[in-house]
């Protein structure tokens, strides 16, 4: 026993030795590293803008309207969403087949143990024969004896990483993972954004419908009106029958404006996770277009690259494209294999028992030698595969460059639009107070005051759908600009 047991710890210490003579080595890694393309970036925005360039770092996009029930929606949303939760689940997959990954870089160990015992029915084993030399019969042998057995074993098997495969592996899944923190950015901020636009879209339809109603009550009010003067011979029925026209294109709105608005409703409930109906009541009475209280600063256009989730997503994808051609040239070398057990048996018959140990170690070298040019292919796609994402990285930064530009555009252009509106509207409301103190003086007809009600009507749709649409324009903006989701980006990186 002692003999075997000298013989294991020096097997044991040779296994030792070798393993470390592997590691010395180890540091091989076979493969492209990871670079990120340049790209040619603008030192500014060409719709320059001082009072959106500067500011703090960007601000969420609850802050950026003065609207409370808006607010609560979209710090809600994130946790309800069907489309974020699903994202979130891919996260905790991509996470848990990174560890996956991350196992094969330490040995396997597995421990089998057996222990069982036996006895036969019973009876003996009876002799005839007689020794010759004494004349006696040999004695009998009993046949229920009780056997034990106990048997335990390690097996142990180790891949040495020599070539870097299993690093490269590693790599892949980590980029994985970071891909899918991306599109969870990505598709947080998508929703966000959409649901702020169909909310501004719904209070907008809430105000049409209003103000709709109140132009048709107006055409109404002037149908009577020219019915009158046609009855006393003071026009024709050339204008009565326009404005009766008139009324009826302005009443075939409403149907279609309620039905308008019940959809807003259905899709704002959905996409906070509950069923189409459970905002109804909370959302079916009107309120103001949320006013906007702040506006995102748009900084610079190298900062896009850090805070658009798609571009970072591109990022990954350059990562994980390389690391699976890493993946691919490693299977162009050998693979070392360290195996090894150790076991252990007893075994008791009877009054009689015996013990035992076995113990072995090998190392396998597996490598390829004929392949009919597979490998080498493989690599061959491989490359093309990070040549593609090396070029949608350049797209996706050139689209994005484009899409911010445009969206600034926009945006600026409306404030101004806006201020035109605003300005037509007071004009109009001063319009309709001097024909109501002249209609109130009999200077004007009943006719003259509704025109001027009907036109400050008009004037105020265009100021409602000009205030809905720099506040959609706000929000494009913010997506564009990629939010404020490189904050919640780099925490999880730590993950």
């Amino acid at each position: 026993m002692i003999t075997t047991m000298k013989r294991a710890l020096s097997y044991t210490r040779n296994l030792i030795y070798s393993t470390l003579l592997l590691s010395t080595l180890y540091g091989c890694k076979v493969g492209p590293s990871i670079t990120i393309p340049p790209v040619d970036v603008a030192q500014k925005w060409q719709s320059d803008d001082e009072s959106l360039i500067l500011g703090e770092e960007p601000l969420e996009l609850w802050e950026l309207f003065d609207d409370p029930l808006l607010s609560e929606f979209l710090q809600k949303i994130s946790k309800d969403n069907h489309s974020t939760r699903i994202a979130l689940a891919k996260i905790e997959q991509a996470y848990a087949m990174r560890q996956t990954v991350n196992s094969k870089l330490f040995p396997l160990v597995d421990l089998e143990i057996n222990n069982s015992a036996s006895r036969p029915a019973g009876g003996i084993l009876k002799s005839n024969a007689t020794n010759t030399s004494t004349g006696m019969t040999a004695s009998a042998i009993p046949l229920n004896l009780t056997e034990r057995t106990f048997f335990a074993n390690f097996d142990a098997l180790w891949e040495i990483d020599f070539f870097g495969r299993t690093r490269h592996e590693i790599d892949s899944s980590t980029a994985s993972l970071q891909m899918e923190m991306a599109s969870y950015d990505a598709t947080l901020l998508a929703l966000m954004a959409e649901f702020g636009r169909s909310y501004l879209e719904l209070r907008r339809l809430q105000k049409e419908w209003e103000l709709t109603r109140k132009e048709a009550t107006i055409l109404e009010k002037k149908t009577q009106s020219l019915q009158n003067r046609l009855d006393h011979g003071l026009d024709s029925e050339l204008g009565l029958l326009d404005n009766k026209a008139a009324l009826d294109i302005v009443k075939a709105q409403i149907p279609a404006q309620e039905a308008e608005i019940l959809h807003q409703i259905y899709s704002l409930s959905v996409m906070a996770g509950k069923p189409p109906t459970t905002l109804l009541e909370e959302l079916q009475d009107q309120a103001d277009i949320p006013t906007i209280q702040a506006f995102i600063p748009t900084g610079f256009p190298s900062d896009l690259l850090r805070r658009r989730p798609d571009i970072r997503l591109s990022e990954h994808n350059i990562a994980k494209a390389t690391a699976d051609l890493g993946i691919a040239v490693a299977d162009l070398f050998p693979k070392i294999t360290l195996t090894g057990n150790y076991g252990y048996q007893t075994l008791h018959l009877g009054n009689t028992a015996g013990k035992g140990a076995s113990f072995g170690y090998g190392v396998d070298l597996f490598t390829p030698i004929f392949h009919a040019g597979s490998l080498k292919a493989n690599v061959q796609a491989h490359k093309w595969m990070r040549e593609g994402a090396l070029i949608s990285y350049e797209q996706t930064v050139y689209q994005a460059f484009e899409e911010s530009e445009t969206a600034i555009a926009r945006f600026i252009k409306s404030k101004q639009t806006l201020q035109d509106t605003q300005n037509l509207f007071k004009k109009r409301i001063l319009l309709l107070k001097h024909n109501e103190q002249l209609y109130e003086n009999g200077l004007a007809s009943e006719l003259e005051l509704l025109d001027a009600e009907q036109k400050s009507i008009q004037a105020n749709l265009d100021l409602i759908n000009q205030e809905t649409e720099i506040g959609i324009n706000l929000i494009a903006l913010y997506k564009r600009l990629g939010g404020s989701f490189h904050k919640s980006a780099n925490s999880k990186k730590n993950r």
